[in-house]
C-alpha cells in the first residue's frame, strides 16, 4: 500500500466518523489531493516524517506485517499439495559374493551395485479438500492484510493526537515558566513592601508557599511530559525522538477545502465496509471450509503416480 494512500485514509478517519473510502476512482484521486493538501501535517514537516516512519517501524505495524508474511507462507504451503511432486533417490553399494563349484577352490566376487528411482505423483481427487485448504489460507491472508491496514489507520490517528497533545503540553510548560516568574516577581515586590511596613510579613511569606506548591506542580507536569515522550517513542518506533526535540508553537488549522472532501466521502459512506465486519465474514467462511476439510478426510482419496526405476550391478 502506498504511503500517500495510507495517509489519506488515516486522515479521513480523523475528519469523518470511522473513516471511509471513496468508491469512484477519479473522485477518489481528486479527493485524495484535496485532503492531503488540507491535512495539518502538510504544514508540519516533522509530523509528516514521523507518520511515514511509523507506518514502517512502529512495533504494532511490524507485528501485523509479520502476520501477513506468515499468512503468505501458509498460502504457499496450502498450494503445494495441489502441485506435482517429483522424487529421485539412488542407493549405491558393494555386493560381496562367495561361491564354490564341486572339487574346486572357493571363489570370491566383489561387485558394485547401484539402484536409482525417479518418480512423479499428482493428486487427482481429494473431494475438494486440497482446494478448500488453499481457499482457507487465502482468506486468512486477506484478514491479516485488513488488520495491517486497520493498525496503520488507528496508529496514524493516535500519532496525530499524541503529537498535538505534546504541542499543547509544551506550550503549557512555557505558560508555567512565565507563571513562576510572575510569582517570584510578586514575592520580591511584597517582601519590599513588608520591609517598608506597607503590608504584613505574612502576606509576603504567603507567596513562598505558593511558589513551593507551584514548583511541585511544575515537576509533576514535567514528569508527565517525559512520560508522554517515552510513550510516543514506543508508539512510533523512533528512538531518535527526545523531550528536547523542538515542537511547533501552534497547531495549524485545517484548510477550507476539507469541506469538499467531506462531501465526497459522505456520499460513499454507504459503500464502505469496516475491516471488522469483512474479517468476521471471512472467519465464518474459514470455519465452514475447515469443517468441510475435516469431513472429507473420512473419504477415500485418489492419487496418480508414475515412477521409473533401474538397478545396475
Amino acid at each position: 500500500m502506498k504511503y500517500t494512500r495510507i495517509l489519506f485514509i488515516l486522515g479521513a478517519a480523523l475528519l469523518l466518523w470511522g473513516g471511509v473510502t471513496v468508491a469512484c476512482a477519479d473522485d477518489a484521486r481528486s479527493s485524495d489531493q484535496i485532503l492531503l493538501g488540507a491535512l495539518p501535517e502538510r504544514a508540519l514537516p516533522q509530523l509528516q516524517e514521523i507518520l511515514v516512519s511509523a507506518m514502517r517501524n512502529a512495533p504494532r505495524v511490524i507485528d501485523a506485517g509479520l502476520n501477513v508474511d506468515q499468512s503468505d507462507t501458509s498460502v504457499t504451503s496450502a498450494r503445494s499439495p495441489l502441485l506435482p511432486h517429483a522424487s529421485l533417490n539412488a542407493n549405491p553399494g558393494i555386493v560381496d559374493q562367495m561361491y564354490q563349484y564341486e572339487n574346486q577352490a572357493p571363489n570370491k566376487t566383489v561387485a558394485v551395485s547401484l539402484y536409482y528411482n525417479a518418480g512423479i505423483s499428482q493428486p487427482v481427487y481429494h473431494w475438494g479438500a486440497l482446494q478448500k485448504g488453499l481457499q482457507s489460507a487465502q482468506l486468512q491472508k486477506a484478514i491479516t492484510e485488513r488488520n495491517l491496514g486497520e493498525v496503520r489507520r488507528t496508529l496514524a490517528s493516535e500519532v496525530r493526537r499524541t503529537y498535538f497533545n505534546m504541542i499543547s503540553a509544551a506550550n503549557a510548560r512555557v505558560v508555567d515558566d512565565r507563571g513562576l516568574k510572575k510569582l517570584e516577581t510578586d514575592h520580591e515586590y511584597f517582601k519590599g513592601q513588608a520591609a517598608a511596613g506597607f503590608v504584613t510579613q505574612g502576606a509576603a511569606d504567603g507567596y513562598e508557599t505558593q511558589i513551593s506548591d507551584y514548583k511541585l506542580q511544575m515537576r509533576r507536569s514535567d514528569n508527565n511530559y517525559q512520560s508522554q515522550w517515552r510513550a510516543f517513542r514506543l508508539l512510533t518506533g523512533m528512538e531518535s525522538l527526545q523531550p528536547s526535540t523542538p515542537l511547533p508553537k501552534e497547531i495549524p488549522p485545517l484548510d477550507k477545502k476539507v469541506g469538499e472532501v467531506l462531501d465526497a466521502l459522505s456520499q460513499s459512506f454507504n459503500d464502505f465496509t469496516p475491516a471488522e465486519v469483512a474479517n468476521a465474514a471471512d472467519r465464518v467462511k474459514v470455519e465452514q471450509l475447515n469443517y468441510d476439510i475435516v469431513k472429507t478426510r473420512l473419504r477415500p482419496q485418489f492419487d496418480l503416480g508414475l515412477s521409473a526405476s533401474q538397478q545396475n550391478q
